[in-house]
């Protein structure tokens, strides 16, 4: 059999008084009524799309509007400067932060956070029960944690000097009082370095001290004379005044020490003798004696006995020591 073909669909036909009739349409009929379906259907589409569009633009509009007049209550709108006159807070019961902020840039200025306040405000506040921030610990100095400092109050045990002490021949350190640092310490106690080397002025109560040995022979029937400069290695403000303590005698109060600790008062030169053997001594004068006392030192002098002998030559000596400060 012959497939068949459909025909033209029957349309209803009312007809007034007689009932319901069918008929069959032309061709041209036909298309033309689906041409205006067609075109109702797209009179619909492009109505729907002008209102999505304007609905779009609408939004847009009083989006910006909104996000410039922001305030509170408003619409946090990333993207765009907000402002509020009131606290924003964000409460969360997560296991996990209840806000995370992350800039993935690489420049130079990517921050995850930046916060401005006014000059002398604190920039953060957390409760006081808060615990150690991870990698963000100021319980550590240097690397070190607390208990590797000692506090203010601690004295140390026995190795260590007490808190007011001295170190162990630190006593002229004291006098290290226009030393500013170590690097610009040209003075001590007030005195320029160049007085403190040989030659330089000898600070006022400041004692030097040495040795004299004055040693010779006399030869037969004849008397002998010997002396030995004494210098001071510094210059005085002025000629000392020289007091002379023969052995085993006591010295005068301006020349407290002794042979073995020499000892003078500010101004004075002050010659302990030790020992001594067959010196002269006269009415007129006591070996030993000085002579050409001056800011920079003296001459020390003996004479001996005259040599009754014939035969060999007579020793005599004189030695001890001596100490002089600055006047």
């Amino acid at each position: 059999m012959r497939p068949t073909c459909p025909g033209p669909k029957l349309l209803p036909l009312r007809i007034q008084g007689r009932g319901m009739l069918l008929f069959r349409p032309t061709k041209e009929k036909e298309q033309g009524m689906i041409r205006s379906a067609a075109s109702k259907v797209m009179w619909v589409g492009r109505a729907t799309v002008f209102l999505v569009g304007f609905s779009v633009i609408l939004g847009l509009v009083f989006g910006v509007a909104t996000t410039a007049l922001s305030a509170t209550g408003g619409t946090f709108i990333l993207g765009k400067a907000n402002g509020a006159d009131r606290v924003s807070k964000l409460t969360a019961s997560i296991a996990g932060p209840a806000l995370t902020l992350v800039n993935q840039s690489t420049e130079a200025a990517a921050t995850a956070l930046n916060i401005n306040v006014a000059s002398g405000q604190p920039p953060l506040k957390v409760n006081a029960a808060a615990g150690t921030a991870t990698n963000l610990s100021a319980d550590e100095l240097d690397g070190k944690d607390e208990s590797a400092f000692a506090s203010s109050s601690h004295n140390h045990d026995g190795s260590y000097y007490a808190a007011g002490s001295k170190v162990a021949d630190s006593t002229h350190a004291d006098h290290a009082d226009s030393a500013t640092n170590a690097q610009n310490a040209d003075k001590l106690d007030g005195q320029d370095s160049t007085t403190l080397l040989p030659g330089g002025d000898l600070p006022k109560d400041r004692t030097l001290r040495g040795h004299y040995n004055v040693y010779d022979k006399a030869s037969p029937q004849q008397g002998g004379q010997e002396n030995m400069p004494i210098s001071f290695g510094y210059r005085l403000a002025s000629a000392p005044t020289v007091r002379i303590i023969k052995a085993n005698t006591s010295p005068p109060a301006e020349c407290p020490g002794t042979a073995s600790a020499p000892e003078a008062a500010s101004g004075y030169l002050c010659i302990y003798e030790t020992s001594s053997y067959n010196l002269y001594n006269s009415p007129y004068r006591t070996y030993p004696y000085v002579y050409g006392t001056s800011r920079i030192g003296t001459h020390i002098a003996a004479d001996s006995t005259v040599n009754n002998h014939t035969t060999y030559d007579s020793t005599f000596y004189t030695y001890g020591t001596w100490a002089v400060t600055g006047n």
